[in-house]
């Protein structure tokens, strides 16, 4: 067997791959700080955290670990909301949020994809525009639909705002919807089977880990959003408000448990971090594969 010849690299090209790798350890470093900083001081008791000598980053002594267990019976906001009602919310939104969004989407690119239809170029090209425009211009008018409408504090609100369809995920189930051949379609109508059976059996299942895909992505900034509570249903605030209001609360009173707020972070973030972590290849595989195809 012929040896393999490497390749040798250039000294330009080195020089490349040090510059690269400097400014990504640089970066690894900077994203790292805020995390650090949060565990440290989730760590310390209310004391070290006003008199630490060596400032917010030094290494508690000794450490505590009581502010995790005071998180259930400490965190409370507006004196009514603690923190097992706060991820209650949270919850309810996000599954109400992501299955209404979801669906919607999926309906509408699967008409669009695989239907002939007058408008149907125009739709695809409206949604494409529309995701040029940003949304924060149209918060004004939507809420002053929404108040009109009496839907203020009002769960039903997910009608109107969340089942759009009309979105980036529409984009992505289009490219995947489109990727799915005709032929699967046409089997399955030849054995008798009606649209709807063909797509929930036939096509549904081709295109589930874009699906899933779609969901995780869309979960992770749901849970991380606190705009819809703070603005249209504040009567029930999610992890996310809470914690900015807790933050408020807590901003200028030296006795206050900052470091329960640091500790509330920390335990709020984990569910999306280890949802993203173990689907992170499906994501990436998946939002790229379908968003590029059309």
């Amino acid at each position: 067997m012929k040896a393999i010849r490497m390749k040798k690299t250039t000294p330009g090209i080195n020089a490349i791959i040090i510059i690269f790798s400097f400014f990504f350890i640089l970066d690894a470093i900077v994203s790292l700080l805020p995390v650090y900083f949060t565990v440290m001081n989730s760590i310390k008791t209310v004391r070290q955290y006003n008199t630490t000598n060596g400032g917010m980053m030094a290494f508690p002594n000794p450490i505590t670990f009581s502010n995790y267990a005071d998180i259930f019976t400490s965190f409370v906001v507006k004196g009514e909301y603690f923190y097992e009602h706060l991820l209650f919310n949270s919850m309810w939104i996000l599954l109400l949020k992501v299955f209404c969004n979801v669906m919607a989407s999926i309906v509408m690119a699967y008409a669009v994809a695989k239907f002939e239809f007058p408008g149907r170029n125009f739709l695809y090209a409206w949604v494409i525009f529309a995701q040029t425009i940003p949304l924060i211009g149209s918060g004004p008018a939507q809420f002053k639909l929404i108040f009109s409408l009496g839907m203020v504090n009002n769960p039903a609100l997910f009608w109107i705002c969340w089942c759009v369809g009309f979105d980036f995920a529409f984009i992505v189930f289009y490219g995947a919807f489109k990727s799915v051949g005709k032929e699967f379609s046409e089997a399955a109508k030849i054995d008798g089977a009606g649209n709807f059976r063909v797509f929930l059996t036939i096509i549904i299942p081709q295109v589930l880990p874009s699906i899933v895909a779609i969901a995780i992505t869309q979960a992770t900034g749901v849970w991380n959003d606190y705009t819809m509570s703070m603005v249209y249903l504040r009567n029930y605030p999610t992890l996310s408000y809470g914690l900015y209001l807790f933050q408020r609360q807590t901003e200028f009173d030296p006795t206050a448990g900052k470091p329960l707020y640091f500790a509330a972070s920390l335990v709020s973030c984990l569910p999306v971090v280890i949802l993203y972590a173990a689907n992170q290849r499906l994501i990436l595989e998946n939002m790229t594969a379908g968003g590029l195809k059309g």
